[in-house]
């Protein structure tokens, strides 16, 4: 059984109401509002994500429908995978935005809009073939100078 991911849902289980309605800032529709787990430790992150790899993020100009909000999708050329069933080539991953901000889905920034490599810690595929990251921070992290990853691998 895979772990829970969002903290929505552990927060739910707990009895904490996290999910509400947003109506207020977007009245045209619902979405939800996610408090997303700390994965700010890299060890967190490799272990709740499905796949982890290092590459080199490009913006393909198109989005994805996520949590309400059209997600900015990226082409991650994968030059080595740490975790996952994927393999080197290109992958395309959408860059979770967070919800209910005022200032839109990328309030610091999309995190996949980087030069040079980075380790991407992803989520398996929803619907269709679109990756996505784990939660909107602390999922693009840059590539290791020496080659010393942040997390352990065989844990």
């Amino acid at each position: 059984m895979k772990p829970i991911r969002w903290m929505a849902i552990a927060s739910l289980a707990a009895g904490t109401v996290v999910v509400s309605s947003c109506t207020a800032e977007r009245p045209a529709h619902e979405e939800l509002c996610i408090s997303w787990m700390d994965v700010s430790d890299p060890q967190v992150a490799y272990d709740e994500a499905d796949a982890v790899v290092l590459g080199r993020s490009s913006a393909t100009g198109t989005t994805a429908p996520m949590h309400g909000i059209q997600a900015t999708v990226h082409e991650v050329e994968v030059e080595r995978v740490y975790k996952g069933d994927l393999t080197p080539g290109t992958v395309r991953v959408a860059s979770t935005p967070t919800s209910c901000t005022a200032k839109g889905g990328y309030p610091d920034g999309d995190p996949l809009e980087t030069e040079g490599e980075v380790i991407v810690f992803l989520r398996t595929p929803g619907s269709g073939d679109v990756w996505s990251l784990i939660t909107p921070s602390d999922a693009v992290l840059p590539a290791p100078d020496g080659g010393a990853l942040p997390f352990e691998r065989d844990r």
